[in-house]
């Protein structure tokens, strides 16, 4: 369950990266300053085609568009919902009528931001959604930890190595076997005190050579 109350972070700590699709200067500034009280890192994109450029290259964890932009912001709602990397990422849009309202939540919005936009509309949204940018976060923020692990499947030998980052739905683990990408192996590591754990996950392709990815998720790298 999403914690939607959740504590606001010290300002020192990321809670992760925001994509803002606007050209408009007032809206950039009002989404920025609420999106620091919250330790988030915006990245504005001013137009269509560099941000459809960036949902295909990089993570994020809430993604806001601004109708104003046009019939293109559509394609931009409906790339974020396909997008193997943000179709869960925390959508808010920028409406400025009820057609436009009714548009933006059928293609999967999760708020909906009215113009006329204020700072105190803002941070209401965006700590009420606070608890599920927190979730999007974990989900896939990769915590550094090296562990011993072990990787077997169908026609894969027995192959030992140690774990370089664990996340919710992933692994990077450093082997001497090159793994095929896509093929479903079982994934074998202890976390200290909590016993020993067992995944089904598939190779992506390794973030450095020597290692290999896994992820029970369509693989995503930033």
């Amino acid at each position: 369950m999403s914690n939607a109350n959740a504590t606001a972070p010290a300002p020192s700590q990321s809670m992760g990266s925001a994509l803002v699709v606007s050209n408009d200067a007032a809206t950039i500034k009002q989404l920025g300053a609420s999106m620091q009280q919250l330790a988030m890192s915006p990245e504005v994109s001013f137009e269509i085609p560099s941000a459809l450029d960036l949902l295909n290259r990089r993570k994020f964890e809430a993604v806001v568009v601004d109708l104003q932009l046009g019939d293109q912001a559509k394609a931009v709602l409906e790339k974020i919902r396909l997008s193997p990397a943000n179709r869960t990422a925390v959508l808010f849009t920028i409406s400025d009528s009820d057609a436009e309202t009714a548009v933006a939540f059928k293609a999967g919005t999760n708020f909906v931001l009215r113009r006329p936009l204020s700072r105190a509309s803002i941070d209401r949204s965006l700590k009420v959604a606070y608890g599920l940018i927190v979730r999007e976060r974990r989900r896939y923020f990769r915590c550094p930890v090296e562990i011993p692990a072990a990787i077997s499947g169908p026609g894969v030998p027995a192959v030992h190595g140690k774990t370089l980052n664990i996340s919710e739905g992933g692994v990077a683990i450093t082997t001497s076997l090159s793994l095929k990408p896509g093929v479903q192996v079982k994934v074998q590591f202890t976390l200290p005190d909590r016993g020993s754990t067992s995944k089904r996950m598939r190779p992506c392709v390794g973030p450095k050579k020597g290692t290999s990815d896994f992820s029970s998720r369509p693989c995503v790298h930033n």
